[in-house]
């Protein structure tokens, strides 16, 4: 895994920008795990989730690549935070509980990621990644946006690690005991310069602005300022895949 210069370059605006994870997919997730010693959160960004792991393990163990996302994490006493790659996290094998895995797993090694997993895991330790493309408002902001990703985004949303993202992670190979999930959603109220500022931190937006020395981002709020409710919010829906396994003995 390579830490990308446009995520180096937004690692505040991620913090202030990303939306957060709802209530019951945590505990959807925490229903299945047999203990809660160790969490792992591995490309742990700004720390969103791992933060949330620190109240219900008794330690969490978050990596990240990236030196200025972790410089811009979320703290607490009980997260250590780790700069490193997760193909070779250097985590003490047979100790991980939980592995969780947050809009990341397709800039890993999968086979190499993997292969750490089953190493650092419990016998019976659950892992669980999950992502969120495509956002939802109504029919005529979702044609003036899904207009947007066709012109501007489409040729680098296409490239290997971003299309496992585009295909919702349903093309990854999952040699686990998979368990099945129920439906989840992120809902919040935006008003347009909370959305710029998501669509901003976006590395197909970041690599798009450096090939062209254009932001589409602008052209897009000026074309949704027809739509969207004057100086107000709209409710944004990003519905949320999620893949979920256990790790069985003989994995290993």
């Amino acid at each position: 895994m390579k830490c990308k210069s446009d995520y180096t370059d937004v690692s505040n605006e991620f913090k202030q920008f990303r939306p957060t994870y709802p209530v019951e997919l945590y505990n959807f997730i925490f229903s299945l795990v047999k203990e809660r010693n160790m969490a792992w959160d591995c490309g742990t960004g700004n720390g969103q989730v791992a933060f949330i792991l620190s109240n219900f393990f008794n330690n969490v163990v978050a990596t990240d690549i990236c030196k200025a996302q972790i410089d811009n994490a979320r703290l607490a006493r009980n997260v250590r935070y780790i700069i490193t790659n997760s193909e070779n996290s250097g985590l003490k094998s047979n100790s991980i509980d939980l592995i969780a895995c947050a809009q990341a797993i397709h800039w890993f090694e999968i086979e190499a990621f993997f292969k750490e997993v089953r190493r650092v895991a419990k016998d019976n330790a659950i892992i669980a990644f999950w992502g969120y493309n495509r956002f939802k408002v109504d029919y005529y902001i979702d044609a003036v946006v899904n207009n947007f990703y066709l012109k501007y985004l489409d040729k680098y949303r296409r490239d290997n690690p971003r299309v496992l993202l585009t295909n919702s992670y349903k093309t990854i190979p999952f040699d686990f005991k998979e368990i099945n999930t129920p439906s989840f959603d992120i809902k919040v109220e935006w008003n347009l310069t909370q959305l710029a500022g998501y669509l901003n931190t976006m590395s197909s937006v970041r690599e798009y602005i450096r090939d062209n020395n254009h932001n589409p981002v602008t052209d897009l709020m000026n074309e949704l300022l027809n739509f969207w409710k004057i100086n107000g919010a709209e409710e944004i829906t990003f519905p949320i895949f999620m893949r979920i396994g256990k790790i069985q003995n003989y994995e290993k």
